[in-house]
């Protein structure tokens, strides 16, 4: 699973993105943002001693190693989705076809 764009980034709470990227806590922590206690505050609240988008392109080096990683639960999941939605359109339409 690849970093978030910056508008993701700022959007999802400190604990979601330590979670999905370990790496990036340590960036957060020598930025000085004390994680714990804005763990459910997503980055672009302030708080930030830092410009956020300066975090934001440390934590997306921080990432980089990860590149072209195979897809994550969220890929999979829409995957499974898209695959249930032609099944169940193609059965329509093979219902249509008989009536």
């Amino acid at each position: 699973m690849r970093f978030p764009d910056a508008a993701a980034a700022t959007a999802l709470p400190l604990h979601v993105l330590v979670r999905d990227f370990p790496e990036t806590l340590g960036v957060l922590r020598n930025a000085g943002v004390a994680v714990p206690a804005a763990g459910g505050q997503p980055l672009g609240a302030g708080g930030a001693p830092s410009p956020v988008h300066e975090l934001i392109a440390a934590m997306a080096t921080a990432t980089a190693w990860r590149g072209a990683a195979p897809p994550g639960p969220c890929d999979q999941a829409a995957e499974l989705a898209a695959v249930h939605a032609a099944v169940a359109a193609r059965e329509r339409a093979e219902a249509a076809a008989r009536d």
